[in-house]
């Protein structure tokens, strides 16, 4: 039987204490060990960890979203930290961190969170910093497009401007980007041994990485989706997806289902007149309306 899993957007500036507790519990058992090149007082081989106060210290803004993933039991096992601007281009919606728990990794979980924060939208781009290879595909998936260092060039600008300006531990990070290399260095010394995949192509599409620095990757909207192995996956998800966010909304407050009993009312009445079954005519007596 396949596991069932729910999803959730929670705005920054509605990030509780509990919340945060969470969220730093998933961070520090599942996103992984320091490399031997981290400087003191950080042992290499030790678990990165992250207090809950950096997330509200951070992240509790109006700017940034928290895609989450829970088990039917309700337990977080899955978390995705971004911002989303308003630019002069178009909408952007960048994750500053992803974490699968360890225990629920290739599941297609990450993909999932990501294609939760922006479904298929017209946002300009949509874009990571990560030394995960396995990140990096779970955005291309999520995207339907491939990364590629040369596009992320051309915009290299703009990016800077009006994306990295705002977001703390990108603001004054050197980059490396060209035609064949993308990543920057973020001085995040992460133990990448189990996060490249002997099997991904990454490290020869973005380059190979540093010590101590991440892949750039983002994705454009005028890019033509090839990424498309994983758009079955999706879309069987994106049902699951959309109906716990309409479970979570309230219904009354909606203005578009403010018309909602009138709706049911003239659907009843029409299938009542179309099929004639006693079930939509008992209906439409309790409710007391004339066909």
């Amino acid at each position: 039987m396949v596991e069932a899993f729910k999803f959730q957007i929670v705005r920054g500036d509605e990030l509780t204490g509990a919340l945060s507790n969470e969220l730093a519990a998933v961070f520090s058992s599942s996103y992984g060990k320091w490399s031997v090149d981290v400087p003191p007082p950080r042992k290499p081989g030790g678990q990165i960890r992250m207090k809950a106060d950096v997330y509200r210290r951070w992240y509790a803004r109006s700017e940034y979203r928290f895609a989450l993933c829970r088990t039917e039991e309700g337990r977080l096992i899955g978390q995705a930290v971004y911002i989303e601007l308003s630019t002069s281009r178009g909408k952007i919606a960048f994750v500053v961190q992803l974490v699968v728990d360890e225990g629920h990794r290739h599941q297609g979980i990450a993909t999932s969170l990501l294609h939760s924060i922006w479904g298929f939208s017209d946002y300009y781009a949509w874009g990571i910093v990560t030394s995960s290879s396995c990140t990096i595909e779970a955005l291309e998936g999520a995207t339907f497009r491939r990364g590629v260092p040369a596009r992320i060039a051309q915009d290299a600008d703009f990016l800077r401007t009006e994306l990295f300006s705002k977001i703390e531990f990108l603001k004054s990070a050197a980059w490396t980007l060209s035609d064949e290399v993308s990543y920057i260095d973020t001085q995040f010394f992460t133990d990448r041994t189990h996060v490249i995949s002997g099997r991904s192509n990454v490290p020869a599409r973005y380059g190979a990485l540093p010590s101590g620095q991440e892949w750039l990757s983002v994705i454009f909207r005028d890019q033509s989706p090839t990424q498309l192995d994983s758009f079955a996956g999706v879309i069987a998800r994106s049902s699951q997806i959309v109906a716990d966010a309409y479970r979570r909304m309230p219904q009354s407050s909606q203005p578009w289902s403010r018309k909602a009993k009138d709706e049911i009312d003239t659907i009843l009445s029409f299938a009542y007149r179309a099929c004639g079954y006693h079930c939509c005519k008992q209906l439409l007596r309790r409710k007391r309306i004339n066909c």
